[in-house]
């Protein structure tokens, strides 16, 4: 038989057949499927390193927990997204949520990104732009940082800040860090060279807990590169310096204060 020929269901029914009796359940083929399954999560889990492979996601985290949040609070959740572009997180959490209302936005860009995020989402109200960190603003409920903590120079000062606002949750996603060493390499961007880090995620962890945040999430990302989803390209660097994947972790508050 032919793929083309072959469908995986088949056939419309209005109920269960009256004489059904289910046995593929406890068949050997079916036993037999479930342990090798288990047997390849469990050597992942063992010996995956410090984020195991099983925990791969195409998306970041944000959403379902700024919508968890919300259902627990009476206030809009107040989030600061570092480097968060023109709003593009924001987009994609609104449109997870019942309603915008739920939340209060900060984007921490460039003057130009900031300009431009307020003219392509000039109708939302609760979505807010700054060049610098906001200096009015006490305290967020979430600070995000995607694909972007790996741009700054001075890495644990911005972790630091970053806890001066008292957030319950740390949130960095697409995050470059994996069991690999800590190293500083140059991004290839038409022309210009951009200076990035590569974490061993163990550090960032570290830095955190220093802070007073514990690691409570973590997941490996699928990303695109060169136009294809794929690992990072480097095999150009020694084994010990390939990351594999890049990560989202979520730390959370070991002294948050809900008043």
């Amino acid at each position: 038989m032919n793929n083309k020929d072959f469908f995986i269901w088949e056939g419309i029914y209005d109920h269960f057949p009256e004489d059904y009796i289910d046995r593929v359940f406890e068949s050997e083929r079916w036993v037999n499927s479930l342990r090798e399954r288990s047997l390849r999560l469990l050597n992942e889990i063992e010996g995956g390193g410090t984020i195991s492979a099983h925990t791969l996601v195409h998306e970041h985290p944000l959403p379902p927990v700024v919508a968890l949040l919300a259902a627990w609070v009476d206030t809009p959740i107040r989030i600061l997204d570092f480097g968060g572009g023109t709003g593009e997180s924001f987009v994609t959490l609104i449109g997870s949520l019942p309603t915008s209302d739920l939340v209060e936005f900060h984007v921490l860009e460039t003057p130009a990104v900031c300009q431009l995020g307020r003219e392509v989402y000039k109708k939302f109200r609760n979505l807010h732009f700054h060049d610098e960190l906001p200096r009015d603003i006490k305290k967020f409920d979430v600070v995000h940082a995607a694909n972007s903590l790996h741009y700054v120079a001075d890495w644990r000062m911005m972790l630091g800040q970053f806890a001066c606002y008292e957030p319950r949750f740390i949130m960095l996603s697409g995050l470059n860090a994996g069991d690999i060493e800590t190293f500083v390499s140059y991004q290839n961007y038409y022309g210009s060279k951009i200076p990035v880090w590569f974490w061993n995620v163990r550090e960032i962890i570290g830095a955190l807990e220093n802070l007073d945040y514990n690691l409570i999430y973590k997941s490996l990302l699928e990303t695109s590169y060169l136009g294809k989803v794929q690992p990072p390209p480097m095999g150009n660097f020694p084994p010990q310096y390939q990351l594999k994947r890049k990560c989202n972790l979520i730390f959370l508050s070991n002294t948050y204060d809900t008043k």
